[in-house]
């Protein structure tokens, strides 16, 4: 998967939950590396790809009451 492929990926996965960058990265990497792998100018390592995907789908599922 191409570094600007991964980013989109990232960055769409977020949006759909409802999260910021900053509450997206916390604890997995910092604000600005993320902006960074969304926009495409970084590349991701494949844990971090994963954590930031664990993060983003465990916010979209849970119950909101």
């Amino acid at each position: 998967m191409s570094v600007q492929h991964a980013g989109s990926i990232i960055r769409q996965a977020r949006l759909n939950a409802g999260l910021t960058q900053e509450q997206l990265s916390d604890g997995v990497c910092s604000t600005l590396s993320l902006s960074r792998i969304e926009n495409g100018s970084a590349g991701v390592s494949p844990a971090t790809f994963q954590t930031l995907m664990a993060v983003s789908y465990t916010h979209l599922t849970l119950p909101t009451n």
